[in-house]
């Protein structure tokens, strides 16, 4: 078996990955090739450097990406992406892998995203002491609804990157898989034109959202909200202004995911016309000793 980090594929290589993790059918975020790609080169995974590729000869086997930049701040390794069907040693030696290196870089906290499509690691995981914490369910809706009371939202610009890199910190700090946001990580987004941004109120940044639209589905991939800005109805507000956008720029149907555990937000949703949906993914945790 040989491990190879994303950088040190030859570009046949990366397509051939790419092909693969196609043939797995778990893109359940409908990404374009070219976003994935993106995601597997930035920052999320030391720029490559953090996502690893197993090949027998010239055949990939699976794959894993180890997320590492939280620990310094939060005490948290993620792992994600694992693939591999093969055999129950392989999967066996996936997981090993990556809970070695979140352990071996200091992580107080390991946490585990499996995509539903890859129920076969839960054997290996638990065997890792690894615990079952959460789900992440879809949610679906059709019917276009535009709301008057919703106001026009800000795309990101080099302008807004520090209240946007401040707002999704800070509201995410202490959630299950809350990530730090740097001002430089915004900046990137804004030059990549990634379609998020933030909602003001009276020339104030109150709110920071991450949207995707492909193929008429708009999905919302995360909403924000200030904590100096909590409970004044501003969240409903971000959540309706940003599906008047999706609808007005040729959504058919609006998607997003949420925690089964966190129920304030599961009611809002629900209330907003949403639907319940497929189980995308099922998160674990392990606290090394």
């Amino acid at each position: 078996m040989i491990k190879k980090t994303w950088n040190q594929l030859i570009e046949k290589e990366k397509e051939d990955v790419i092909r693969y993790i196609e043939s797995c059918h778990d893109n359940v975020f409908n990404r374009s090739r070219e976003t994935q790609i993106r995601a597997i080169e930035g920052m999320t995974y030391g720029s490559g450097d953090q996502y690893f590729v197993f090949f027998e000869g010239d055949m990939i086997i699976g794959t894993v990406g180890v997320i590492l930049k939280e620990v310094a701040p939060q005490g948290i390794a993620y792992i994600n992406e694992l693939r591999g069907t093969q055999s129950t040693e392989l999967r066996k030696h996936l997981v090993d892998f990556a809970k070695d290196m979140c352990i071996k870089s200091g992580a107080r906290e390991v946490k585990v995203g499996l995509l539903e499509r890859h129920d076969e690691f839960i054997p290996q995981l638990v065997e890792g002491g690894f615990s079952y914490v959460h789900s992440l369910v879809e949610l679906n809706k059709c019917n276009r609804e535009l709301y008057e009371d919703a106001v026009a939202i800000d795309l990101l610009t080099l302008d807004h990157a520090e209240a946007f890199a401040t707002i999704m910190t800070e509201a995410f700090k202490d959630s299950p898989n809350g990530a730090t946001v740097t001002v430089e990580d915004a900046k990137k987004q804004a030059e990549e034109n990634d379609l998020c941004g933030v909602i003001s109120v009276d020339s104030t940044a109150v709110g920071a959202f991450e949207l995707t639209l492909k193929d008429e589905i708009g999905w919302i991939d995360t909403l924000a909200v200030a904590p100096t800005n909590q409970n004044k109805g501003y969240g409903k507000l971000l959540f309706r202004s940003v599906q008047n956008y999706l609808w007005e720029h040729g959504a058919k149907e609006l998607k997003m995911c949420v925690f089964d555990t966190n129920k304030i937000a599961f009611d809002l949703y629900l209330k907003h016309g949403f639907t319940r949906g497929q189980l995308l993914s099922k998160w674990y945790s392990l606290h090394p000793k």
